[in-house]
């Protein structure tokens, strides 16, 4: 154990001299985290302008532009302007009098009937507009979804009863009165997780993982020079030397994340949430960013192979898990990233940061199984291999 403590010790002073494996672990993460930060600085502060066209003007369409101009939803849409026709809709986002544009065509309520007909509320939206055009595009299809739904039960509900064809007539009017409980709200509430809050997220988890690839080709490259033939001929068994070294990576990876929650907290004002329940996951997520390591060394013969198998798994991890998507990817994506620790700890995190000093051990109790197995799995499969890392 002496031994192992000893090249552990040795191994953190030299990466700590190293001013590339600094700036990767400390610096790169932050000032990343910084310019996200700067970028979406104004997103909680975000509103914009509607311009809307009622083609169908039927009650369900009147009762879809009542919800627009609705009180919930004034703190994000600015301005609803109503407009007679579709190309004057399309006119006022071409000269950006307005931000995005609904348009209700004729035959909308009427389509609310037919379950297998297509529904269709024209979106127009403006190329600099994203965020307005995802918005506008939400709006709809929730108000289209709850539209239909409460329509075919309410037409089964009164075909049941009177056993005869439902009045269309009685059926719209029945409709009106049910959308009424429909309610649209956009409101900015305390313990959700700020942009900011999540780009940090993001890139401290991203970061980690990458950290476990240059980590690896790090002890490669030592085999190479020939520096681990010097230690394996030393009073140092060979597994001690790895442990060692392994150790050293574990403890980097943990002081990385700490100090990056740290600054972020301080430069960001971040609220990771309960601080012991953050520590044992930060010490779970350490765990599997050596996992990850361990896995890069055992298939890894050369620097180069390391760099190359290390990107694969790093990057498809990353993009895979949510790290580089911000949340806009595919629901199949969104369902994979619940399989990868990588994945699993940015929600453990993001969990955290919702439940505010409420977090606690169960949130992330899936979280740190997932961090856990990947480190022990990580470390199995190295120590059955662990005699061609050191004496290959």
């Amino acid at each position: 154990m002496r031994r192992l403590l000893c090249v552990c010790r040795n191994d953190l002073r030299q990466r700590i001299r190293d001013r590339s494996a600094l700036l990767l672990a400390f610096a790169a993460p932050f000032l990343v985290s910084a310019i996200i930060g700067m970028a979406l600085s104004g997103a909680e502060e975000f509103s914009t302008t509607l311009a809307v066209a009622d083609l169908d003007r039927s009650p369900v369409s009147s009762e879809f532009l009542s919800l627009l101009q609705s009180e919930g939803l004034s703190n994000v849409l600015d301005r609803v302007r109503v407009y007679e026709t579709a190309t004057d809709v399309e006119q006022a986002i071409a000269d950006k009098e307005e931000h995005v544009g609904i348009v209700v065509p004729a035959g909308f309520a009427a389509a609310l009937f037919h379950p297998k007909e297509k529904i269709e509320i024209n979106i127009i939206g403006n190329t600099d507009k994203t965020l307005s055009t995802s918005l506008a595009t939400a709006l709809s299809e929730g108000f289209a979804h709850n539209a239909r739904t409460l329509t075919i039960g309410l037409a089964t509900a009164q075909a049941v009863s009177h056993g005869k064809p439902v009045e269309q007539a009685r059926l719209f009017a029945a409709l009106e009165e049910g959308l009424d409980s429909v309610a649209l709200r956009s409101d900015f509430v305390d313990g959700q997780v700020k942009p900011v809050e999540f780009g940090a997220v993001s890139m401290a988890v991203l970061f980690l993982f990458l950290s476990s690839m240059f980590g690896a080709t790090t002890i490669l490259t030592e085999r190479q020079e020939g520096t681990l033939k010097r230690l394996v001929a030393s009073p140092a068994r060979p597994r001690e030397i790895l442990g060692g070294k392994l150790l050293a990576l574990y403890l980097l990876g943990v002081l990385q994340m700490g100090i990056f929650i740290l600054m972020t907290s301080l430069f960001f004002a971040a609220n990771w949430g309960d601080p012991l329940t953050v520590a044992v996951l930060t010490i779970s997520a350490a765990g599997a960013s050596l996992g990850v390591s361990a896995v890069i060394l055992a298939f890894s013969r050369t620097e180069e192979q390391a760099r190359g198998i290390g990107s694969m798994i790093v990057f498809t991890l990353a993009i895979a898990g949510g790290q580089l998507t911000f949340g806009a990817v595919p629901d199949l994506l969104q369902s994979l990233a619940s399989f990868l620790p990588n994945g699993q700890l940015q929600e453990g995190y993001l969990l955290l940061m919702e439940e505010g000093a409420g977090g606690n051990m169960k949130s992330v109790i899936v979280p740190l199984l997932a961090t856990s197995g990947t480190a022990i799995a990580g470390t199995v499969t190295l120590a059955t291999r662990w005699r061609k890392v050191l004496l290959a």
